[in-house]
């Protein structure tokens, strides 16, 4: 084979690599900036029921895999978008209990060392 035809095999390998990764990026920030809006409808959906955690749960992740095209779910599973929503879940309740322990400190008068 020639050098120049491997090289322009490998620059279109390349290009659709590059290609593949913005699209995962793209995709990732959609399914997060999802993840919010559901877990948030969830809580205020189930709130005055007695339900259990999985059950909200569930529904944040199959909503959110509703909106993946179908071309693509062969690629992105319910189990990674499981682990993205549970990331989500982890850093909003991070943040709540930050802010819940600033307010604590507050009406306690205590320094904040945060």
């Amino acid at each position: 084979m020639d050098i120049k035809v491997i090289l322009d095999v490998l620059g279109y390998v390349f290009s659709i690599f590059l290609v593949g990764v913005a699209l995962y990026s793209k995709g990732k920030k959609t399914i997060t900036d999802n993840a919010v809006k559901y877990i948030n409808e969830a809580e205020e959906g189930y709130q005055n029921l007695v339900i259990a955690k999985g059950e909200k749960f569930d529904y944040v992740v199959d909503n959110i895999y509703n909106l993946i095209p179908t071309v693509v779910r062969p690629f992105v599973t319910k189990d990674l978008v499981a682990i993205i929503v549970q990331n989500v879940f982890d850093q909003m309740e991070s943040y709540a209990v930050k802010q819940a322990d600033k307010i604590v400190d507050k009406v306690l008068g205590e320094p904040e060392s945060k």
